[in-house]
């Protein structure tokens, strides 16, 4: 790693489908694994994990889309 630029994997253990794929870990593009947020759970019992300080290349969506990745 040594300080270079990667992306982030967000690694499950199958597609987003009807039955999803579980979470397996967070990892840099070199297969490190990585520490980079916090496990909350939230009082609709869903769980969230929660990634501090992200800028983010261009303006989101102002209305927030359950279930869905961007």
């Amino acid at each position: 790693m040594n300080g270079s630029v990667q992306a982030i994997n967000i690694v499950f253990d199958g597609p987003p489908v009807a039955s999803s794929g579980r979470f397996v870990e967070v990892e840099t593009d070199d297969g490190y694994s990585i520490n980079i947020g916090e496990w909350l759970e939230r009082p609709d019992g869903n769980w969230a994990l929660r990634i501090d300080t992200c800028r983010f290349p261009h303006p989101m969506s102002s209305t927030p889309r359950r279930g869905s990745a961007r």
